[in-house]
């Protein structure tokens, strides 16, 4: 399941910000909501410039799924990089097949570079626009013939900082059509400081006309910082074609600078 690495390391200081907050108040916090600055902590976030970040990912899966589809049905290792400067970012997402057997085509089947602009609405600061480009190639089948060894995709998602962290994207691909996503993201606490990050995700299909899967990813953690993270995934497939799937996920993270 693709994320960027961006995406996956701001979950995770979410998780670890809150988690902290739980231990210290005892008080349970919605993750959309934030405390207000003060004016001069307004200021000074206006202007101050945002540095630039890198981050790196990996991720060991025990399957490979993607929109709703079977990519991979073993392991796979998924490795992402990403700089983000202001509000650009450009990374680069790969995942690498592990073991042979039917549908189990060992090696690189993924390498997506991506570029993505995210802007705040003016005087509605709870909604954000993100557009997107990603150049999707499948070094797996570079040698067989008749078939797309890249595809271009455009996107534009929206996205609400408000409890559940509702967001909503379209994409369109230039040889395989289009494709919507609909996500919530909540997180809740538990005991001893652990938090849990839930997040759903819904897919639909134009071409086909109905929703594909619907994806629910569990993310358990404690109440340090740590690099190390066990993600639960479990899709449900909704139309006929996409499987009913339970599988892992261990993932590691890392800030460049």
């Amino acid at each position: 399941m693709r994320r960027s690495a961006a995406h996956i390391l701001r979950h995770r200081r979410s998780i670890i910000i809150l988690s902290i907050l739980f231990l210290a108040t005892g008080h349970t916090q919605s993750l959309g909501k934030t405390m207000a600055p003060g004016p001069v902590q307004e200021i000074e976030e206006e202007d101050a410039a945002a540095p630039a970040q890198g981050a790196l990912s990996m991720e060991a899966v025990s399957k490979y799924l993607w929109r709703g589809a079977m990519m991979h049905d073993g392991p796979a290792l998924q490795p992402g990089l990403e700089f983000t400067r202001d509000r650009w970012s450009a990374g680069l997402w790969a995942s690498y097949n592990i073991g042979g057997g039917p549908d189990r085509t060992p090696g690189l089947s993924d390498l997506y570079p991506y570029l993505e602009y995210c802007q705040e609405v003016p005087h509605l600061e709870v909604l954000s626009v993100t557009a997107g480009f990603t150049l999707y190639t499948y070094p797996l089948l570079y040698r067989t013939p008749g078939v797309h060894r890249y595809s271009p995709e455009a996107s534009v998602g929206f996205s609400f900082a408000i409890p559940g962290e509702p967001s909503l994207t379209f994409y369109n691909d230039f040889y395989y059509g289009s494709f919507v996503e609909v996500g919530l993201t909540f997180t809740q606490a538990l005991f001893m400081g652990w938090t849990m990050e839930v997040e759903l995700v819904a897919d639909y299909s134009p071409q086909e006309r109905h929703w594909t899967a619907l994806m629910l990813r569990l993310t358990p953690a404690p109440n340090r910082d740590t690099p190390f993270f066990l993600n639960i995934y479990y899709q449900a497939g909704v139309s006929s074609g996409y499987d009913n799937a339970l599988f892992f996920g261990l993932l590691i993270t890392h800030d460049l600078f």
